[in-house]
């Protein structure tokens, strides 16, 4: 592959990175990278559970800032208003101390148009 199309690929390989947030982008404008990079990890475990300390874990965030960015993605923000409904934010089964994370059903529509937009599908 010759420099021009590698350049090329690389263009459009950020084109459709920038479509894929810019969908995050119209459900909240400002949403930061933290809350994006959460949802992708629950996203990532779907249809299973993601543990709220794998989120904690992975981002490298405390505590506070994991339940602050999944608040954000469920039905309720972390300060009582409307959040981006996009996430289930449930108590873990097995452990009543710990909390799983899950996609929606909307969640789950945004995850779709988000991998069909990073793989080129212009149906999305």
């Amino acid at each position: 592959m010759n420099n021009q199309a590698k350049h090329s690929d690389n263009q459009e390989s950020a084109v459709r990175l920038y479509k894929a947030l810019s969908m995050f982008q119209e459900l909240q404008n400002g949403i930061e990278v933290q809350a994006i990079m959460a949802f992708l990890l629950i996203a990532k475990h779907h249809p299973e559970p993601c543990p709220m300390r794998e989120i904690q874990d992975t981002l490298k965030l405390a505590r506070a800032a994991t339940s602050r960015n999944v608040a954000k993605l469920t039905d309720v923000d972390w300060r009582g208003g409307p959040g981006l409904d996009l996430v289930l934010n449930e108590i873990n089964s097995d452990d009543s101390r710990c909390r799983d994370c899950r996609l929606n059903k909307k969640g789950q529509a945004l995850f779709k148009r988000i991998t069909d937009a990073i793989a080129g599908d212009n149906h999305s």
